[in-house]
């Protein structure tokens, strides 16, 4: 049974809103939105073209997410399905999204390798894990995590 069901906003790219109820994904991890990754060795937002591909792929589809019962950054942490299919892979199979195994215990890796070997996603330029950027900011830096060009601040992750 579905604890959240209906159309879905965008916080980021593994991020939806659900009744206003901002969620954490299950098992992925996108990039941050002011996570700089390279593209082309030049500075690339990935994280921000993560939430545009989400928005875009959930534009007009309904969206189910069941609470796991897990807490993490404040969010609820839940998996979602799109048309039947787990979200979280979706995502991760179309590039735009880590595998993050201490959570999936590899549940998407197979996605992570096929989107990699493809080059979607974060595979068209490098990106570190978000797991380990978030590692090496400083204290409080969620509060500036917005893409460029936003107008205010994303709460915190």
């Amino acid at each position: 049974m579905a604890d959240w069901s209906g159309p879905a906003q965008v916080h980021d790219g593994d991020g939806p809103v659900m009744d206003g109820m901002e969620l954490r994904l299950q098992g992925i991890d996108a990039p941050e939105l002011t996570q700089q990754c390279t593209l082309d060795g030049k500075p690339w937002f990935a994280g921000c073209a993560a939430r545009k591909a989400l928005r875009s792929f959930l534009a007009g589809k309904t969206v189910a997410c069941a609470d796991t019962g897990k807490r993490t950054f404040g969010r609820p942490v839940a998996r979602c399905t799109v048309e039947g299919k787990s979200l979280e892979d979706i995502i991760v199979r179309l590039g735009w999204a880590f595998d993050w195994p201490k959570y999936s215990h590899g549940l998407h890796a197979a996605a992570e390798a096929e989107a990699r070997a493809a080059g979607r996603g974060v595979w068209r330029g490098v990106c570190e894990e978000p797991w380990k950027w978030r590692l090496k900011q400083p204290k409080g830096w969620w509060w500036k995590n917005r893409c460029p060009g936003d107008m205010a601040p994303s709460i915190k992750p």
